[in-house]
């Protein structure tokens, strides 16, 4: 590779030589024709160049300075034309790094022109991304997906979407509040029904924690699925005992005192709960990867500014705001109120958290073989966006 001098360098050391007296002026005209005559040899010789680039910065550096470390930047490549990419998402909190990364311009500083595709599930996203129809989508953790890397078909999880620990505990088991005296621990969870999601969402998985943690067997509780409006309705009218409920709902349920806040899965569960992930197709990170890598940059600025909104107030009422316009969330003083989404500000995933959802959706008979996530994670987008962003 050859290394160019700029030629406002040459222009700055000429400029130092001249204002250093008579012996610095000759010295510096004899450097002038070391340079002129090295630079007669590029075609020949290249490589020099190289060489004389680098023992120009040292002349500049004082003899005993210290030696320096790069410094994370967050100078964006800089492109002719903006890279377009589709992005599916699906209104939830937990795309919050998404819809910011968008309203703030940080996707359009990289050199990206974002459209975000909405689906009604996360299942639905998964054929857009196998054939490139989408270039990245956040996801919910489901057998579909396992089951889509176990019949080969080319995806890759490149980032954390949503999490739930300590201090995020937007993930609840919630119990009718006429039975919080009756049911106290684990093993009381036996014979009790349940609305759930799904069977095959992380959620519920993470209820299956709860029943092993009591000794119970999944088909020692009955599991019925409904959507998380009318699971408040249920609480309400003792159609069930408890529920899986994800924020705004769990607030919901506790201010109508239809239902209490048995157990954040944050509390019980013995790893982070990894309940959505950022995808990337397989077109997309081969033949795209540094628009991939710019994306994360700008994504992982996104959830960056989501956490420090919620933990430390900073651009608050701006960041509600943005989630108020693409989540259901429509009321400011309820995002104020729901515990927060969890990111992990790195975009590293909780794999213990991925390995149990698959155990329990085998458990099940919902997933047909277990994938091997060692070949569908990629964490080279991330890595190359905490390079610049700095880690945290």
């Amino acid at each position: 590779m050859v290394t160019m001098l700029r030629s406002g360098e040459r222009k700055n050391v000429f400029d130092k030589s001249k204002n250093a007296g008579t012996g610095s002026c000759i010295a510096s005209c004899d450097y002038c024709l070391v340079v002129r005559k090295i630079l007669s040899l590029l075609i020949a010789a290249p490589a020099v160049v190289s060489l004389l680039a680098a023992s120009a910065a040292l002349a500049q550096s004082p003899p005993n300075a210290a030696p320096t470390h790069a410094a994370p930047t967050q100078t964006a490549p800089t492109h002719l034309a903006p890279t377009k990419v589709k992005v599916g998402q699906i209104g939830a909190v937990s795309d919050a790094g998404i819809f910011i990364a968008q309203e703030k311009g940080f996707f359009k500083s990289e050199g990206l022109d974002v459209e975000l595709v909405t689906f009604k599930a996360a299942p639905q996203t998964l054929p857009a991304l196998a054939t490139d129809e989408v270039q990245l989508s956040g996801s919910a953790v489901t057998p579909a997906l396992f089951n889509a890397f176990a019949r080969g078909i080319t995806m890759k999880l490149i980032a954390d979407k949503g999490r739930v620990s300590q201090g995020f505990g937007w993930a609840a088991i919630v119990i009718r509040s006429d039975l919080a005296d009756t049911i106290k621990d684990f093993k009381d969870l036996k014979g009790r029904k349940f609305a759930v999601l799904g069977k095959g969402v992380s959620s519920t998985a993470q209820l299956g924690k709860a029943l092993e943690l009591g000794k119970i067997q999944p088909n020692e509780i009955e599991m019925i699925e409904l959507g998380l409006p009318e699971m408040v309705a249920a609480l309400s009218n003792k159609a069930i005992d408890g529920a899986t409920l994800l924020e705004p709902f769990v607030t919901f349920a506790t201010a109508r005192n239809v239902g209490i806040r048995w157990k954040g899965m944050e509390e019980f569960l013995p790893f982070t709960g990894q309940n959505g992930v950022i995808i990337a197709s397989q077109k997309f990170v081969e033949q795209k990867p540094d628009a991939a890598r710019r994306w994360m940059t700008a994504y992982l600025k996104g959830t960056r500014a989501y956490v420090d909104a919620v933990t430390r107030g900073t651009d608050r009422d701006s960041i509600n705001a943005i989630l108020a316009k693409h989540t259901a969330i429509k009321d400011i003083a309820v995002l104020t109120k729901i515990a927060p989404t969890g990111f992990d500000p790195n975009g590293r995933m909780e794999v213990k958290s991925l390995e149990a959802d698959q155990d329990w959706f085998l458990k099940l008979g919902l997933q047909q073989a277990r994938a091997d996530l060692g070949k569908v994670i990629d964490y080279r987008f991330a890595d190359y966006a905490v390079s610049r962003l700095g880690k945290r």
